[in-house]
């Protein structure tokens, strides 16, 4: 309600001043377009182009799915460089991925928030998954 309010007091301000005023400022607001905008932003009447904030180029995003490929080739990763070394399985085994991504994805595969009781540990599948079986 109060912002109504000042919309009809601003609309009561404008129409009080004078003609030539409003040129005037009309005139000050484009010279000032004019200086710091870029060519492309403004129209000939010194408007404002709204097609020059619309993105001119669409990037796709290539979507990584997480899937049993990556799982695969995550415990093989596990079982040659042990838990811990993120930087070198992303090197070699998932590039798509980096080090946070296969760190959290290793977390949940060996079935512990925190991985720091496996540093170095380099086992297998089947003792993985045992040992994630024994927890539930």
């Amino acid at each position: 309600m109060a912002s109504a309010d000042v919309l009809q007091g601003r609309g009561k301000q404008l129409a009080s001043i004078p003609q030539a005023e409003k040129t005037e400022r009309l005139q000050w607001v484009h010279n000032l377009r004019s200086a710091f905008s870029p060519a492309a932003m403004l129209d000939e009447d010194g408007a404002i182009n709204q097609e020059f904030f619309k993105p001119k180029k669409v990037v796709l995003v290539d979507d990584k799915k997480w899937g049993g490929k990556e799982r695969d080739l995550l415990y093989e990763a596990l079982e040659k460089h042990g838990v811990g070394n993120w930087r070198e399985i992303s090197e070699q085994y998932l590039p798509k991925w980096d080090d946070q991504a296969i760190r959290i994805k290793a977390s949940r595969l060996m079935g512990s928030q925190s991985l720091a009781r496996y540093i170095g540990w380099k086992g297998n599948r089947l003792i993985s998954m045992a040992s994630i079986l024994l927890v539930e």
